[in-house]
């Protein structure tokens, strides 16, 4: 059985971090500069975190 409130998956917590860090900074830029910026770095934040998790642990397939 698990525990109540926690998901199947596990997550990594830097991934989940990063995932409220980059919500939090997109709905602040959204506003003044504009939806193309703000898509754009919704895009380059999961790449960079991907980036960072697979040069902490070399077991994962290389990318």
């Amino acid at each position: 059985m698990r525990a109540p409130g926690r998901s199947a998956r596990r997550r990594h917590p830097a991934f989940l971090t990063g995932a409220g860090v980059g919500a939090a900074v997109v709905g602040g830029l959204a506003a003044p500069l504009g939806i193309g910026t703000a898509v754009a770095v919704l895009v380059l934040l999961p790449i960079l975190g991907v980036t960072l998790l697979l040069g902490r642990n070399r077991t994962e397939h290389p990318a």
